[in-house]
C-alpha cells in the first residue's frame, strides 16, 4: 500500500493541488459556512492541502483570530505557504497525534481528509483539541452510499476507511460530540453527483 502524504505530495509537485481544492470548494464552503466562524476565533483546518479552506477560514477570523492549516505534505504546504494570508499559518503534523494543546482550537473544519487515517482515533484526537463547545465540519465524497467512491482505495493504492452516512453521525458522536447531524451538499454545476456528505456537531462538556 501506498502512503497517502507521499500520493499527495506527488500530486502537488504535478500541479494537481489547485485543482483539486477548486473542484472541492463549490461543495465544502456549504459546509464552512455553517461553522459561522467570526473574528477572534482560532480554527483549523485539517489536511488543508494547498489552503484554500484555510484561506476561506482567516478572512473571517481577522481581526484577532487565527487559522491553522494543517497537512502531513511538506509539497502541499510549500504550495499553500504560497498565498500568504493575514492571521492564516500552516503547520506539518500528523492527523492521530495533533500538535495542538488540549482544548486550544475553537472550531475545526476537514475535506477529504480523515478518512486516510482510521477515523475514531482521528476524531479521539480533534475532540482533544477542540475547546467545550467547539463546532467541526468533516466533509467527503468517500462513503458509502456514494458507491462511485468505492474503488478510489484500488485506484490510488492506499488504505481508507469507509463509513455510511449514519457511521459517519456515530462516529462523531462515539468521539464525544453532541448535536450530530449530516446532509449532502449538492453542486449544482455537478447534477450527477450524489452530494459531498458533511457531517456537523459540537464538543461536548
Amino acid at each position: 500500500m501506498n502512503d497517502a502524504v507521499s500520493v499527495f505530495s506527488d500530486w502537488a509537485r504535478a500541479g494537481r493541488a489547485e485543482p483539486m481544492g477548486e473542484a472541492h470548494a463549490p461543495r465544502a464552503v456549504q459546509a464552512l459556512e455553517r461553522l459561522a466562524v467570526g473574528p477572534g476565533d482560532r480554527v483549523l483546518d485539517l489536511g488543508c492541502g494547498e489552503g484554500w479552506a484555510s484561506r476561506w477560514l482567516a478572512e473571517r477570523v481577522v481581526p484577532g483570530g487565527e487559522a491553522i492549516g494543517l497537512d502531513g505534505s511538506a509539497a502541499m504546504l510549500e504550495r499553500a505557504r504560497a498565498t500568504p494570508r493575514p492571521g492564516l499559518r500552516y503547520v506539518q503534523g500528523d492527523l492521530l497525534a495533533l500538535p495542538f494543546d488540549d482544548r486550544s482550537v475553537d472550531h475545526a473544519f476537514s475535506m477529504e481528509a480523515l478518512y486516510y487515517i482510521p477515523v475514531d482515533a482521528g476524531l479521539a484526537e480533534l475532540a482533544r483539541v477542540l475547546r467545550p463547545g467547539g463546532r467541526v465540519a468533516v466533509c467527503t465524497d468517500f462513503y458509502r452510499e456514494h458507491e462511485a467512491s468505492h474503488a478510489w482505495p484500488g485506484q490510488l493504492g492506499l488504505e481508507m476507511d469507509l463509513r455510511s452516512q449514519a457511521e459517519w453521525e456515530q462516529a462523531l458522536v462515539d468521539a464525544g460530540f453532541v448535536a450530530v447531524t449530516s446532509v449532502r451538499l449538492a453542486d449544482p454545476a455537478k447534477p450527477d453527483h450524489p452530494g459531498t456528505l458533511a457531517v456537523f456537531g459540537r464538543r461536548a462538556g
